[in-house]
Order: structure tokens, then sequence, then C-alpha cells
């Protein structure tokens, strides 16, 4: 009789039912266009699926390939379907192969049959999980008469799924299908090692080398290794347990944008890309303190910008959003809000940011970002300098010391967030007031908010005096602006309007 699905694909060397997309030709330079756009620019979702759509199953002779970090629970692409020949209450097989991942998983844990483990039909449903197959699956060949020699999937993971027909079992039809994934080994430079691990970091890394085609020389090692030491680090939850402080699980399509898929990941550890003298590098969320370094005056070649306060605008006050729950099937769920109320009594109403953490599968994980977030955005005294060729030592993560006692700043220690060098321009440098009160742990409280200057609270004096002085010289009529300074002045700046 003709096959239930009608769904033929062939996997020749390797391809199963999938494109390689845009993973194939990339090159350093489009590398170096990603990092720079994940630190200019908020990406769209392009050609994005969420969980809910990747619990179902695809049927498709031809996808992008699906990539898994950490765990995760979703369906696969359907590409080959085969029914044995005979009448339905023959209880003929039908045989089933679906594309899992575009690599070799680490693992599958629980095949699910709708919502029930396959296990809840023993004489029902089969399967079989092949990863990275070097010749054609033998059961395939015998059962299948479609199934040909070239039909292998070297470099994939896919499963193949035997049913049985029975009306009582299957009363909707075929069931939908979908699978406990445990993702791709990664590379830890720690140890030297290849396995698997959700650590942020090592994820992170692995992107940049495997998907973005960075070159091993173009990597920041020792960064890295920092980011995945912070990591790794314990941490107490509100349920009374350890986890670690940053991973990633989930998965992405090769089709998607990849600056939306970089923002992800940074998102689920606060982390921040770096891209200096043409090498890649790493901050995961995390206080670099304390400052040994210390900037002055007489290093400065340029002006100073300072935005001392978040405009009320952009004020936030609360954070909500989701994560991916896996006590819910890997489910989207919202976590608890984060919310600082002597913050919320200060705007007089609850001013609200969502985030949305599609590669985060802890809510203390969760909450623990949206407090940075929350702390980072609220506190926003940022300062832009321009030093002389002395700048070219700080780079981005870096905390230092801020010393210009002519504008009241005294000894302020901030993280260096952007730099930037040029033989003309000297060493431009975005500098940030993040104390080690930002990156704490506990949820929803408010931190201590230290001075920013040491200058009177009344702010700069007027000018006493102020006077005009007419003068007129033939048909010209001119005059002299003139006033006396209160204090110690280095200079005035004068705007007539």
């Amino acid at each position: 009789m003709p096959a239930a699905v009608p769904i033929v694909a062939t996997i020749a060397a390797g391809v199963a039912a999938a494109n390689e997309m845009y993973a194939i030709a990339m090159v350093i330079t489009v590398a170096a266009q990603i990092a720079t756009q994940a630190l200019t620019k908020t990406p769209s979702l392009n050609s994005y699926r969420d969980t809910s759509e990747r619990k179902q199953v695809l049927r498709a002779a031809a996808s992008a390939k699906t990539v898994v970090y950490g765990r995760s629970t979703s369906a696969g692409t359907l590409f080959f379907s085969e029914e044995q020949a005979g009448e339905q209450d023959d209880g003929e097989m039908l045989h089933l192969a679906i594309a899992l991942a575009g690599h070799p998983l680490s693992g599958v844990q629980t095949v699910w049959l709708g919502d029930e483990p396959i296990s809840s039909y023993p004489e029902h449903a089969f399967f079989e999980v092949h990863t990275n197959r070097q010749t054609a699956d033998p059961y395939m060949l015998e059962n299948c008469p479609s199934w040909k020699e070239d039909m292998i999937g070297k470099g994939i993971t896919w499963l193949r799924a035997s049913l049985k027909f029975n009306a009582e079992k299957f009363p909707a039809g075929i069931p939908n299908i979908k699978v406990e994934k445990q993702g791709r080994a990664i590379y830890d430079p720690r140890t030297g090692l290849t396995g698997y691990s959700n650590n942020a970091a090592l994820v992170i890394l692995d992107y940049y080398r495997n998907y973005l085609k960075v070159p091993d020389t173009d990597i920041l090692w020792d960064q890295f290794k920092e980011a995945a030491n912070i990591c790794d680090e314990d941490v107490i939850t509100g349920g009374n347990t350890v986890e670690k402080r940053y991973t990633i699980n989930g998965e992405f399509d090769l089709s998607e944008n990849k600056v939306s898929i970089l923002e992800g990941m940074l998102a689920a550890c606060a982390g921040d890309v770096t891209y200096t003298a043409g090498k890649h590098g790493l901050l995961v969320g995390a206080y670099y303190g304390p400052a040994t370094e210390v900037i002055t005056e007489s290093q400065l070649a340029g002006d100073i910008e300072i935005m001392p306060e978040v405009s009320q605008a952009e004020r936030v006050n609360t954070i909500k959003g989701t994560f991916v729950d896996p006590q819910q099937g890997y489910t989207e769920a919202d976590f608890p809000s984060v919310s600082v109320g002597e913050w919320v009594t200060e705007d007089g109403v609850e001013i609200s940011q969502d985030m949305k953490l599609r590669f985060v599968t802890s809510e203390f994980q969760a909450q623990r970002l949206a407090d940075v977030k929350l702390k980072r955005t609220r506190i926003a005294r940022t300062m832009n300098v321009t030093l002389n060729l002395s700048g070219y030592r700080y780079r981005p993560g870096m905390y230092v010391k801020v010393n210009f006692p002519s504008i009241g700043i005294v000894n302020v220690e901030m993280r260096v967030t952007d730099w930037k060098f040029g033989v003309q321009n000297g060493v431009q440098l975005t500098l940030k007031q993040e104390t080690a009160d930002v990156w704490g742990d506990v949820i929803g409280k408010p931190i201590e908010r230290p001075p920013f200057t040491q200058l009177p609270s009344g702010g700069v004096a007027q000018p006493q005096n102020l006077k005009y002085t007419v003068e007129e010289i033939g048909q010209v009529v001119q005059g002299i602006l003139s006033w006396q300074n209160i204090g110690q002045v280095v200079y005035n700046k004068v705007i007539i309007r």
C-alpha cells in the first residue's frame, strides 16, 4: 500500500535532510563583524523557532541543521517514512527517520510519543538512535525498499522509530515524537579535553570556533579560561540547592541570525564580547575588581563626557521575563519578577522591562541575571574620556579608579566597557560605575549608590556681578560681558542665546 507519509529524502555523505545554510562559508571577517554587531546592535530573531514550535515534528525533505548545547527536549525533521506492505489490520510497521541534530549528540535520554515515554508502548513502538554512522543502517535496508546504501547520516544524529499499527494505541494516527537530548561535546581549554558541558563560556567558545569559524590564533584563550572558571562557580539557590553560576541549555537552527544566537547566549551569562587587536574574547558577568590602576588628569588628551544618571524615559525598577522550564517539559515559562521596592517608590509607579532567556533552564539563574540587568540598567553613570597613549593598557572588563579632582571626581571605581585606539585620536574609553554590589547574588536587594562626585550639594555657584557694557563705535554697536567667579574655577564655558 502507499506510504502513509509521502516523504522520501536522501542522506548522502552525511547530509541527512539538512542544509548547511550559512555555516560553511564563514570567514574571520564575518566573525569580526558578528562580534561588532553584538556590541552595538539589537538583532532581530530571524528564522527563530520557540520551544513550542520545536516540539512539533517538522516534515520536510530539507531543512537547516539544528545545533544543541546542554540539555533540551524537542522534536526534529522527519525526512523519511515508509510503511510495510499489507493492510492496516495486519499490524504492519511504519518506519520513520527523524534528524535530531546536525552534529553528534552526547546522548539521548527519553523518547516521547505524544506525552508518553516510548517505553509505554513495549509491543508497538521501537527506536534506535544513530550518531555519526559510517555505513547505511542495516535495519532500514532490510525493511524499507526505498532506503539506499548511500543514505548514511555521517556527522549527524538521527532517530529511527518503528510503529506497529494499532487503532487503540494510536487513535489519532501517527503520534508526535520528541526526544530529550544531551548536546554536542565541546572543548575545554583548561584541561585540553573534549566532552559534554553546558558551561556558558565553553559553549560560546565552541560557537565561535565551529560556527563563526574564528581561527584559534584569533581567540583570547586566557580570557575564555577565566570566564569558564566563573561560570563553574557554585551558587546557592533559593531552593537550598547548589547550581553552577552560568549554564547554556538549548538549541538553534543554522538559518537563524547569528547575532541573535550570540545575543541569546550572552544574555545567559550577563556577558560581553570583546574584540581587541583582532582577537575575540568574552567577559561573563562578574566583579573584576578591586581596581589597581588609576586614571589621572595628566593622561587626558581630549574632552570628558559624563552621563550622571539614566534618563527618566529609560528608567527601570522591575525586570520580568521568561526562561525554559525543564520541570514543565522544557516549555517557556515566566520566572518570578525581580523588583526593588525603593526604586518603585522613588519612581511612583512600576516600570518594567522584559527579558527573554531562551538558553536558561533554571529559574534561579534567570532571577540572578534579571537582578544584574536591573542594577546595570538603573545605575548608568557613564563617562567617555580620551586619553593619551598611556591609556592603551586599559582594556574592556578592567576596573580602574578615576581621579579628576578638578571636577570633583576623586578615586571613583569604574569599569572599562569600551576601548578604541587611534594613532591620531589616542585611546577612547567608555567607563561605567559598576560596583561589586551590582554582581551580588541577592535577588531584589537594593544596592548602595556611592556618591559620584565630591562637589558641594548645591553644585557650581552662579557667577556674581554679571553685566553687559555697551560700546558704540560709529555705526557698530558692541559690548563687553563681564562677571566675577565664586570659588576656584579652572575655565569658563559661555553659551549666549
